[in-house]
């Protein structure tokens, strides 16, 4: 019984050793999607950081051009149109530069600002985000200004519509777009390297495991097949030796049994032709002792009838 015992309790360490690896595969492969989910999410941000900035640039012209167009305008409804549409621009490059610049608290987007990207914004010589705060500024001005008070000479119409000014604020988005699509490249180039290390780490994981895990196991399994059928014949040698042994002792306490009824019978006997013979000779006490000494064997050959049976 030993020898089972043993045998299956090698059984479970052997089963605990092969499943290891691959819980550590498990545990490998849930960090890799975790990796690249992060991954994915940058290039994402990275993305829509590209967009918008490639949108702050058309709003920018926009609002240039309607500009542009107002100082030509006439009419008052003609300027108030232009006026309105001027707003809705106003709003879109704020919410975008917001955006981007983080600044905006109901965004759910953070975009990931680089140290080029911020020295863009804050630093010369761009100061994007100086000028941008300035076109919003006056462009709002102009917007909310009536229509009475709108000439050629109003000076925001003029720092809006400066070629020079107009110039240099391009120069400054476009700078932003170009080095968005440069991090933007590097972060896909980045996740691809990264896929490739991964996919290459996780197939050698594996093929570590099906040599040195699988094949094994796959043998194991083969000897734990046979082990039954070897721990049969085993415990039917057993069962036979078991059987031999219990007939062998039925035979033992059958001839013991038998054997000591003989003496048993005797002492019930001559204790009893004693009691009869010489019942006048004897006191109470030593009737009283061969009553005993009668019951005690009768008891004992019961004991031994009862064994026997």
């Amino acid at each position: 019984m030993k020898d089972f015992t043993g045998y299956f309790q090698n059984t479970k360490t052997l089963t605990f050793k092969y499943m290891v690896p691959f819980v550590f595969l498990v545990i490998l492969l849930s960090a890799d999607f975790l990796l690249l989910n992060d991954y994915i999410s940058t290039n994402q941000k990275q993305a829509t950081a590209l967009i918008l900035a490639t949108n702050q640039r058309t709003l920018v012209r926009k609002i240039v051009l309607i500009s542009t167009e107002i100082i030509k305008a006439k009419e008052e409804k003609k300027i108030n149109r232009l006026s309105k549409q001027l707003i809705d621009l106003v709003k879109s490059l704020e919410y975008t530069h917001n955006t981007l610049t983080n600044k905006n608290k109901k965004n759910t987007i953070s975009i990931i600002q680089s140290k080029k990207i911020q020295a863009i914004y804050y630093k010369p010589p761009h100061l994007l985000d100086l000028q941008i705060s300035t076109l919003l500024g006056k462009a709002k001005a102009v917007a909310f200004t009536p229509p009475k008070k709108i000439f050629a000479k109003n000076k925001n119409l003029i720092y809006i519509t400066s070629p020079a000014e107009v110039e240099k604020l391009l120069a400054g988005v476009q700078e932003l777009i170009h080095q968005h699509q440069i991090e933007a490249d590097e972060l896909i180039l980045n996740t691809k390297n990264l896929n490739s290390i991964l996919f290459l780490l996780n197939m050698l994981v594996i093929i570590f495991i099906v040599n040195y895990v699988f094949r094994p196991l796959t043998k194991r399994i083969e000897n734990e097949v046979k082990a039954p059928k070897e721990v049969e014949s085993k415990l039917n040698t057993v069962m036979k030796e078991l059987e031999r042994s219990n007939h062998e002792l039925e035979q033992f306490a059958y001839i013991t049994s038998h054997d000591l009824q003989e003496p048993l019978r005797t002492i019930i006997s001559y204790s009893q032709l004693t009691q009869e013979l010489y019942a006048d000779k004897l006191d109470e006490k030593g009737k009283q002792f061969l009553n005993f000494a009668v019951e005690g064997a009768s008891r004992m050959r019961d004991l031994i009838t009862d064994l026997l049976e």
